[in-house]
């Protein structure tokens, strides 16, 4: 990336800084899916992010933005971070119950014999 003055400096970092907030709130919004128990999109598939080249130090103007974006980031990873040990416990306990009821049963299917009619 090529930057050859002040203001294209600042809109250089201004993109990046776009850039990562589109995907925090990507992030935050699938966050936000989950804990209502709502339906989850297939997964776009995404590109990991790669930091530009060469746009030197952060503009002292952006630098609360730039704050207020890694608490953003800080806080969806902890969440991601949450769920995902929630996930394993909650598979654990599905294979768990389900090893009980196959040892319950012996191992065969459940067979039903409705004698009301």
């Amino acid at each position: 990336m090529q930057v050859d003055g002040p203001a294209d400096f600042t809109a250089s970092w201004e993109a990046a800084l776009t850039e990562l907030e589109v995907e925090v709130a990507a992030a935050e919004e699938l966050l936000a899916r989950l804990h209502r128990q709502g339906e989850l999109p297939d997964p776009a598939p995404r590109s990991p992010w790669v930091p530009p080249v060469g746009l030197g130090p952060l503009p002292l103007p952006l630098a609360d933005r730039a704050r207020a974006l890694a608490d953003r980031q800080a806080r969806a990873a902890e969440a991601i971070g949450r769920a995902l040990v929630l996930n394993r416990r909650q598979a654990r306990a599905a294979g768990a119950l389900a090893d009980a009821r196959a040892q319950h049963r012996g191992g065969s299917p459940a067979v039903y014999l409705d004698v009301a009619l």
